[in-house]
């Protein structure tokens, strides 16, 4: 876990239309291992967030956006810790996910 987390969020609202936008900067954090010649740092990253919203009446609302926009990854372990090639990406000291960029629609309707 990164000591450092940073939370900047805009939810923003006008007439029909809104706006969500969050950016997360998540710091650095060092692998954890035993083993002096297999120490890793790994760099501090910002994940941005965005969703758009339009409200077609007071029951109904479509929103298109996505998780990760920018597709960010964490940094790739050294060969060392990757256990035969298994791990790309630490299995022991996670900032965020690995699964890249995640987009979606959504539609909410109230009763």
């Amino acid at each position: 876990m990164p000591q450092t987390k940073v939370n900047l969020t805009l939810n923003y609202k006008l007439n029909k239309f809104d706006v969500f936008f969050r950016n997360v900067y998540f710091g650095s954090v060092d692998e954890a291992t035993n083993e002096e010649l297999n120490n890793q740092e790994f760099a501090g990253k910002v994940v941005t967030d965005l969703s758009l919203g339009y409200a077609i009446s007071e029951r109904l609302k479509f929103t298109l956006g996505a998780n990760n926009l920018l597709d960010v990854y964490p940094d790739k372990n050294i060969e060392a810790n990757r256990s035969s090639g298994r791990f790309i990406y630490s299995r022991r000291s996670q900032q965020f996910g690995s699964n890249g960029r995640y987009m979606f629609g959504r539609v909410q309707f109230t009763l």
